[in-house]
């Protein structure tokens, strides 16, 4: 069987020749990362064609240029706050050069004709061309330039030599993953081709090239997610089956009948919680769509079969609400824990949630401190989830043993979906 090596894509930015500490810390905050496969997936959003010649006066302000031009005059400055002004012309017209800082000297002669590109102000001049080259050596100008995303401090001419040298440090021989027929029917390249082609460019990338390798992030994606989804389901729960008494109490009392998105959601949940391994499902619905009713229906699910369940809410207020509108419907205990609830009465809520006398425990993260101890926590809910650290959330279900987890939001934010999708 053929090999091939890629630890060198795991290494650190700076294993790449050139990538200092600091370096590395900008690059990082660019790309996302701070290994070498960070760096040879962070593509290119747009590109320079430096192809196309232009004179001098069809140049707009502002709009890169390249031009083929003659150096006239030279004029040094007479202080080093002043610049370095190149005259240079073609048959159209004149321009300046404007050097703040290092002079090419070696590159710009008097009578030289030169490869320049760059943005022209309205005043016909270009501070600090970003390429020159001498006219009778066009290999030495690039043709077309990559166009990275960059951050405060990071510039393009700091990628060039790093993501080339990653580029290089990709097998040759990585073997296909896709199916052979997709590949024909898309008309895509190989892997290592796109990769080189996006970064890498001599002429402007085929959009095929950007198509294929969107196409490798969203498949890695899924596969990711699916085995996610494939372990956590393997994790060993607890099966909670209700017989429906107290739910039916419940839903007497609050009056009116369940929606039909309220009924496939909560047979959804239902499914969860019948099933032997450990739920960990996002519930998303606007401000009074009945997310909190799904939710005491559930909790009541976890009751009937035995089990205990609790709702942590990230304020005292909506808590205390919380707590209220459900005693008002479920058929068993609901006691409030919060930081206010002291004394005999948090005495009484701490003892009736370690024995299983109170069966629904509504609180603030005063559930998740260490003197709460339950006696058989089955289902744990989350409202207002992206109010709440990732380490508050666990430490809920942590105070059962193989605990469900529902968690809420009416705010579908990118930390929302990330759970979802990694659970």
């Amino acid at each position: 069987m053929e090999t091939y090596e890629l630890d060198p894509l795991f290494a650190e930015l700076t294993s790449l020749r050139g990538v200092g500490g600091a370096l590395a810390k900008l690059m990082a905050r660019a790309i996302g990362g701070t290994r070498v496969i960070d760096l040879l997936f962070h593509l290119p959003e747009s590109y320079l064609d430096r192809r196309k010649r232009s004179l001098i006066h069809e140049a707009l302000p502002g709009v890169m240029v390249t031009l083929e031009v003659e150096v006239i005059r030279i004029e040094k400055p007479q202080s080093p706050k002043q610049p370095t002004k190149v005259a240079v012309g073609d048959e159209s017209g004149f321009c300046d050069l404007m050097f703040f800082r290092a002079f090419p000297e070696s590159r710009l002669r008097v009578g030289a004709r030169v490869l320049i590109a760059g943005k022209m102000d309205d005043r016909r001049q270009m501070a600090h061309p970003d390429h020159i080259a001498p006219a009778d050596k066009p290999e030495q100008f690039p043709a077309v330039e990559q166009v990275w995303p960059l951050t405060a401090g990071l510039f393009a001419w700091h990628l060039r030599k790093p993501v080339a040298e990653a580029v290089g440090r990709v097998p040759p021989n990585v073997p296909e993953w896709h199916d052979p027929a997709l590949m024909k029917r898309e008309s895509w390249p190989g892997f290592v081709e796109a990769l080189r082609g996006m970064q890498l460019p001599t002429t402007l990338p085929d959009p095929k090239l950007r198509q294929r390798l969107a196409y490798d992030e969203l498949l890695a994606g899924q596969v990711a997610m699916g085995l996610m989804r494939r372990r956590n389901r393997a994790r060993p729960g607890r099966a909670m089956a209700g017989d429906g008494v107290l739910r039916a109490q419940a839903l007497a009392a609050f009056g009116f009948d369940l929606t039909e998105p309220q009924r496939h959601v909560l047979a959804e949940i239902d499914a969860d919680l019948a099933a032997p391994n450990r739920m960990m499902r996002l519930l998303q619905g606007d401000v009074g769509s009945g997310k909190t009713l799904v939710a005491v229906l559930a909790m009541l699910r976890a009751v009937e079969a035995g089990a205990q369940a609790a709702l942590m809410a990230p304020t005292e207020l909506l808590a205390r609400q919380h707590a209220r509108t459900i005693a008002l419907i479920s058929p068993v205990p609901v006691a409030l824990l919060a930081s206010t609830v002291t004394g005999k009465e948090r005495a009484r809520v701490l003892e009736g949630l370690a024995d299983g006398a109170i069966p629904i425990a509504i609180g603030t993260h005063a559930l998740v401190q260490d003197g709460v101890s339950f006696a058989n926590l089955g289902l744990a809910v989350i409202d207002e989830q992206h109010r709440f650290g990732v380490n508050q959330r666990l430490m809920l279900g942590a105070k059962g043993e193989q605990t469900d987890v529902l968690v809420m939001t009416a705010t579908p934010i990118p930390r929302s979906m990330l759970l979802t999708q990694w659970g």
